[in-house]
Formats: C-alpha cells, structure tokens, sequence
C-alpha cells in the first residue's frame, strides 16, 4: 500500500478518556500512541502496523522510532490493548476502528487510485515491450 502523507487526530484527544487514563499511568503512552497511528498511516492497510506484509516491528524499531525504551513500549503496548486501542493481528500491531478515525472513505479511494495507476503503468509497459523490434 502506499503511505498516506497525514493522519487525523481530533483536537478533543487531550481530552479523551482513554487518553486521559494513559498520561495517568505514563505521559509518553500518549506520545507512543501517536507514534503508532503514524505508523498505521505509513502502511496504510485497515490500521495494520509493520515492517513489510511479512514482518511486523519488533519492540526495538518501536522503541527507536518512539525514542523511548523496549519496557516502555512493552507497558504502552499492554496498556493500549487493554484500553481497546490496538489488538494483535497475526502477530501485527492494528489500530481497532482505524477507518472510523481515519476516513476511511478518503483512504480506501486513494488505495483505489493508486492501483488503477499502476494497472495502466504496466499495461503501457507490456505494450511497449511488446511493439519493441
């Protein structure tokens, strides 16, 4: 999938519950929730996180990425799935509701566009190929 530029994250998240009760156990929660919704935004895939379609970050790429530790991000992990935030997807990290807070509609339409222009640039390439002496 390609990597969609923004994400959206709503001005009343300081003020979201869930929000709220993680800068209440640890104020980076916050910050490595935004980190993983950019990452979801980066792969673009239904709020799925990972490396490639076969490998998914590690708690290191995480922790480098968030610039934070490994047990930090173990602790945020475990808190986010027991907020209902993120579930485990064979063995990836996904963003519950991902298109819900994402517009989807908008998503899903680029993903579409972005095929349909890689169809036409092959096509267009297998017809040179074939027209070539």
């Amino acid at each position: 999938m390609k990597e969609v530029k923004w994400i959206k994250i709503s001005t009343n998240i300081s003020r979201d519950e869930k929000i709220r009760a993680l800068r209440g156990i640890n104020k980076e929660f916050s910050w490595i929730w935004i980190c993983l919704l950019s990452l979801a935004g980066k792969t673009n895939d239904d709020g799925l996180i990972y490396v490639t379609k076969d490998l998914p970050y590690s708690k290191r790429d995480l922790a480098d990425y968030c610039g934070t530790t490994v047990v930090l991000i173990t602790r945020a992990l475990d808190a986010l799935v027991q907020y209902e935030m993120i579930e485990y997807e064979r063995g990836f990290i996904q963003i519950i509701n991902w298109y819900k807070h994402q517009n989807g509609e908008a998503l899903e339409k680029k993903r579409d566009q972005d095929r349909e222009r890689k169809q036409k640039e092959r096509k267009r390439i297998k017809e040179k190929i074939v027209t070539l002496p």
